[in-house]
């Protein structure tokens, strides 16, 4: 570039005429101007390059800095398959929203050099989650489009949340997205809520979703049909009111139309005569089902639903009780896939004691490692009593559930806290204690706090040290409500100091 310079360019000349010398300076102006962009671009190069020696960051090498940007993101964001990998935390549900995540648009509007990394990174837009609201739509239907371009081949997570104001004409420009030739094979987790009715058609041609989550609060029209036909789909999960008046007949239809399927969840309608006469006529056999969920009602009660479903794979069950049903039908459905499960959550059975818990656990369940109940507190310590050994069962040397690793107890109500507390926290500690928890692998308990915070509530002091004490030499963590009790914050290994000191 040639250097500027002022004597170059003398602004008074002599000129024939103010038309000639006009014109000369328009030229001049124009030449200046271009000299003063180019020689503002040129600063800005070197403003650029300053910065890069002197940030440390901008030393890395192009992959390790594309590895940190994948890295920002969740399993959730980066549309992993989450699948069923840890069965003492089925807090990690493939049915659950990710939030909203901007990263990839953030990362790549740092600088020029952070945006071309982020752009040939395919992984770092291979997720996107969306709230589709009216007035957003086109800036919405934009950064679809820019994660679809950039994601390149990938696989892609697409979640969009829709209002319920939505206007379908202004969602068009989703749909011919979404539903474009294009990307119709790359996407593999899809989840909606409150998506447009039109749209359901449409999903069959989706030939390659794995996760399909839909959520509608309210009905469908009764023209609205959802039909899957995929060799590809292994999770399904229908939320919301509209699929209650879906009868059970149609929704055992679907599933049997992804004959790959290993976990699903639905609402679907408690027609009871019409499952009777279903599951009483064509045994219910599905395969490849891992995780199952049932809400259970009365009509269970005569034992001819439980009897006639079949989950050979089942790993993960959970059973929730709105109404009264018998313990029999229950337990025994349970117990025909005791071998193989993993998780096992039972909410809202009310009716249960110690008979009850004692019965199921008692049974065998060789691989179980994730306990979950959730009862009436004045109930829990039933299922406490029942995962304790008796005195002629420990000189036999017998262990129940002899893989537990995880015990959680939700309060759903309470009676009496201070009576249900005063049994709950001493019946914890001898179950430990007789389990000799902790001695061959960790052990997890998470049991209420029984309202200590509303009531005043705390443990007496001696539960309190004896919990230390058999903590302190065994690999047991102890939580309410998952959070550490505060006597037990200052950790096992100081206890016997405190207690020194008293």
């Amino acid at each position: 570039m040639e250097p500027f310079s002022l004597a170059s360019h003398p602004l008074i000349t002599s000129f024939d005429d103010p038309e000639t010398e006009l014109s000369y300076l328009d030229g001049l102006s124009g030449k200046t101007s271009l000299q003063i962009d180019q020689l503002l671009q040129f600063l800005a190069r070197v403003h650029r390059r300053s910065n890069q020696l002197r940030s440390p960051i901008y030393t890395l090498p192009t992959e390790v800095l594309s590895y940190i940007f994948q890295n920002t993101r969740s399993s959730y964001q980066t549309g992993e398959d989450l699948g069923y990998t840890e069965a003492s935390d089925p807090s990690r549900g493939w049915d659950e929203f990710p939030p909203v995540d901007c990263s990839a648009v953030v990362l790549s509007s740092i600088c020029s050099h952070w945006r071309q990394v982020a752009l040939d990174t395919p992984k770092l837009w291979t997720s996107v989650t969306l709230r589709i609201q009216s007035r957003k739509v086109p800036s919405h239907a934009s950064l679809l489009q820019h994660h679809l371009t950039q994601a390149k081949s990938l696989d892609i997570s697409l979640n969009i949340i829709f209002s319920a104001n939505r206007n379908p004409r202004l969602l068009e420009s989703i749909s011919h997205i979404l539903f474009s030739p294009k990307y119709l094979d790359r996407i593999k987790t899809l989840r909606l809520k409150n998506p447009p009715p039109q749209w359901i058609p449409l999903l069959p041609q989706l030939s390659r979703v794995q996760t399909l989550c839909l959520i509608y609060p309210r009905s469908l029209r009764g023209d609205t049909h959802l039909n899957l036909h995929s060799q590809s789909l292994r999770r399904l999960h229908l939320a919301g009111g509209a699929w209650i008046s879906v009868d059970f007949s149609e929704y055992v239809a679907l599933i049997r139309q992804c004959p790959n399927l290993i976990g699903c969840y639905s609402h679907y309608s408690a027609n009871q005569e019409g499952l009777l006469e279903l599951s009483s006529n064509h045994p219910l056999v599905f395969n490849h089902l891992t995780s199952f969920t049932w809400s259970v009602s009365a009509g269970i009660n005569d034992g001819t639903i439980a009897q006639n479903i079949f989950l050979p794979a089942l790993r993960r069950l959970r059973l929730i009780a709105p109404d009264f049903v018998a313990e029999d039908p229950v337990i025994g459905f349970i117990q025909k896939h005791s071998k193989t499960l993993l998780s096992l959550e039972l909410e809202q059975f009310a009716e249960w004691t110690i008979r009850e818990y004692t019965v199921l656990i008692r049974h065998d369940m060789p691989c179980l490692l994730a306990l979950t109940v959730t009862a009436q507190l004045s109930s829990l310590p039933g299922c406490i009593k029942a995962l304790s050994l008796k005195e002629e069962e420990q000189a036999e040397g017998r262990i129940l559930l002899p893989k537990l690793k995880s015990l959680r107890l939700n309060e759903d109500g309470m009676d009496d806290p201070d009576t249900d507390m005063d049994r709950l926290a001493p019946l914890t500690l001898e179950m430990l204690q007789m389990r000799k928890a902790g001695d061959d692998f960790e052990f997890e308990v998470d049991i209420p706090d029984m309202g200590a915070e509303f009531y005043q509530v705390v443990w007496p002091e001696e539960v309190q040290e004896s919990f230390k004490s058999y903590l302190a030499n065994h690999r047991v963590k102890v939580t309410q409500n998952s959070e550490i009790p505060e006597f037990l914050e200052s950790g096992p290994e100081d206890s016997s100091d405190s207690s020194s000191d008293r």
